[in-house]
Parts: structure tokens; C-alpha cells; sequence
């Protein structure tokens, strides 16, 4: 198959890493470094890594959407640093990512036992 834009070889998966920045940062809030080192910690991105812009880029539209809020703190050891936290509407939203993903979950297994079949 020559179109790498087919669900099929998983181009959608990376759209889960909203809901995984929004888990990292209701822990405490965080940092853009800290947060990609806990999701590459949880192994999120399978054994490979995320790039820091593209965490960057979601953390963004996640403010733009009112799912975090950020501040700038002073660093003893460098320049300031974006600290974020989740946001009332970013809770809920995640409650409800947690829910989906739990059906989606039960829904894949249920395609896999069928294509065993």
C-alpha cells in the first residue's frame, strides 16, 4: 500500500499525545523537558521519543483550547521556563479522554480476536 496517510499505519496515534501531556501535567505542573521526559519514561512513544517542538506545538493549542494555563518561572540555573498547569476544562477533558480510550481499548481487542478468527 503506497499511501502513508492510511489509518491503517497508525498516522492517527500521534493525536494521543494530548491526552498523555494533559495526564503528565495533572501529576504537577511541569515544564515542556520534564513533561516529553515523563512520557518518554511511561514509554508512550513506544522506545522511540517525541520531538520537543511537537510537544511544544500541543502544549500550545491545548492553552489556545483553555486545557492548560501557563506561567513564566525564574530558573536558578538558566532562563525562565514555562511552567503548565491543567486547567478546570483540562480536567474534564481528560476525564473524558480516559473514558473513550477505555472503549476504543475494548473495541480494538474485540477487533483483534476477530481477525484472529
Amino acid at each position: 500500500m503506497k499511501n502513508s496517510n492510511c489509518a491503517c499505519k497508525g498516522n492517527t496515534l500521534p493525536k494521543l499525545v494530548k491526552p498523555a501531556i494533559m495526564k503528565a501535567i495533572s501529576m504537577r505542573p511541569m515544564y515542556g523537558y520534564e513533561i516529553l521526559k515523563e512520557l518518554t519514561d511511561n514509554k508512550i512513544f513506544g522506545s522511540g521519543s517525541a520531538d520537543l517542538g511537537g510537544i511544544y506545538r500541543a502544549l500550545k493549542n491545548l492553552e489556545k483550547e483553555g486545557k492548560l494555563s501557563s506561567e513564566l518561572k525564574k530558573s536558578e540555573t538558566g532562563p525562565a521556563r514555562r511552567i503548565y498547569k491543567l486547567t478546570p476544562k483540562g480536567h474534564t477533558c481528560l476525564s473524558s479522554w480516559e473514558f473513550t480510550l477505555w472503549n476504543y481499548l475494548d473495541q480494538i481487542e474485540n477487533t483483534l480476536k476477530f481477525l484472529k478468527s
